[in-house]
């Protein structure tokens, strides 16, 4: 699949059980110089290390490796300048390419490296997450954290191509999996807005009825089998990239996709990034649920409709009760939506599915929501 956004290069999509195999024939058609650097996590290499080795052509390309550590902890600055220094160090040019190959973090850190040197240089993400599968890595956001929050610091980048392969899940941890099904869930309840306002063609049923329907399966499914996982990966991704090639920027409807993400920063920056960002967003959507009750936007069983459908995920749907939620607080006003002395959050709106990606809410009334 190819995918462009207004104005910017195009991406080539590759969806589907044994895409990763096709990363040299990528390599080729996207003219990706004579440097090939690889940024992945041990956890990668440890699972993964004779499929990535075998891929990659070192007869065509020069091969560097650099391993970062997993999670949040490679956003950094620090490891921001340990790459820059590495390409320095290989002498890369504006032709050479950077591979990621990883989790949503990874994919985030590599990214913007790549913007940034040499001001652009090519990218392929290799994502090995359910999360970074259907979201992180999908839509050219890059970044690092700063200490006063996520990802404060970062670039839109796009790709010169993407990898969605389900067999990489088969290696994750049961808590992996369940934080990038939040994310699935959120595409579930913005579904009817991207369809009305971009191009996105949904299915026959709603995504909400099918994970509704058929939560215990998911859960439960084998990636290198299982029909129902990959098209509700490919539906993810088909409507991220819709909401992308309308808003590329989050001037307008790509804000819909934050939806359970502004709380969810502020826990995910009180705890230390010690709670999974799935799990952080879970609560988030679920917050965003009681506001909108609170505001007449969605009536009480639609809300319990969404905490049931996140318990079967076996995900939070709760604040955890240690958390000063002054701490939440406070790093909620850091937030990128922030404008003035407001916040804008997205609520569900009428029925599930569509949403109100523009509510705004007054900083001096966080507390009191919380």
């Amino acid at each position: 699949m190819l995918w462009q956004a207004s104005g910017e290069s195009r991406t080539r999509f590759d969806i589907g059980v044994g895409a990763f195999s096709k990363v040299q024939n990528i390599l080729g058609q996207i003219s990706s110089g004579k440097r090939v650097m690889i940024i992945s996590q041990r956890s990668v290499t440890e699972h993964w290390l004779p499929e990535v080795s075998e891929v990659f052509d070192t007869g065509k390309h020069e091969i560097v490796d650099i391993n970062v550590p997993e999670g949040e902890e490679c956003k950094s600055v620090d490891w921001l300048m340990k790459i820059w220094r590495r390409l320095q160090e290989h002498h890369f040019d504006r032709h050479d390419t950077l591979v990621a190959i990883g989790g949503g973090a990874v994919t985030d850190l590599a990214g913007f490296a790549a913007a940034t040197y040499l001001r652009g240089i090519n990218l392929v993400l290799v994502p090995t997450t359910l999360l970074a599968q259907v979201d992180a890595a999908i839509g050219g956001k890059t970044g690092i954290n700063l200490p006063a929050g996520k990802n404060l610091a970062g670039s839109f980048y796009f790709p010169q191509a993407a990898i969605v392969d389900p067999q990489f899940l088969s290696t994750l941890t049961k808590e992996q999996f369940n934080s990038g099904m939040a994310e699935i869930i959120k595409y579930a309840l913005l579904e009817k807005t991207i369809a009305d306002e971009t191009e996105y063609k949904p299915g026959p049923r709603p995504l909400l009825e099918i994970l509704e329907s058929n939560m215990e399966e998911i859960m439960h499914a084998d990636p290198d089998k299982s029909e129902l996982l990959a098209g509700i990966i490919t539906s993810s991704v088909r409507m991220k990239l819709a909401v992308v090639g309308k808003d590329t920027k989050e001037g307008n409807l790509r804000r819909c996709l934050n939806l359970g993400h502004t709380l969810g920063h502020g826990i995910e920056k009180a705890m230390d990034y010690s709670l999974p960002h799935g799990n952080a967003v879970s609560i988030g959507m679920v917050f965003a649920c009681e506001v909108a009750v609170r505001e007449k936007m969605l009536d009480r069983k639609s809300a319990e409709r969404v905490t049931k459908l996140l318990t079967k995920a076996h995900l939070p749907t709760e604040i955890p009760v240690d958390i000063d939620k002054r701490v939440i607080v406070e790093a909620m006003t850091q937030d990128k939506k922030r404008q003035g002395n407001v916040i804008k959050f997205v609520l569900p709106n009428k029925k599930l599915g569509s949403v109100d990606y523009s509510y705004e809410v007054k900083l001096d009334n966080l507390e009191d929501l919380l």
